[in-house]
């Protein structure tokens, strides 16, 4: 699968699959998107994947993403906020 991913790999402790996977993940979304979707999708970039244990359990783990992204002047609502469409769309990408 090496091949298939084009970005940088992201720092943090998970293995290069795990790292791979996420990479990919993120590339289907905005697949055939046009406009605002697929420019917040480009923008993305995955910082860290990393496997933390999770809390309550000895045994189970889960993997915590860190992506990073700059809010840029067509992201802005007329209040020069971050527009509510905009996050709405990261939390339903990175709620997988």
């Amino acid at each position: 699968m090496s091949d298939e991913v084009s970005a940088p790999l992201p720092a943090g402790n998970a293995s290069l699959e795990v790292k791979e996977s996420v990479l990919y993940a993120l590339s289907f979304f905005g697949y055939g998107e046009k406009g605002f979707v697929l420019d917040i999708v480009r923008r993305i970039k995955v910082a860290e994947v990393s496997m933390v244990q999770q809390e309550g359990s000895r045994r189970k783990k889960e993997i915590v993403v860190v992506c990073e992204m700059d809010v840029e002047q067509d992201m802005l609502d007329a209040r020069t906020l971050l527009h509510g469409g905009a996050s709405a769309y990261l939390v339903d990408v990175f709620a997988l």
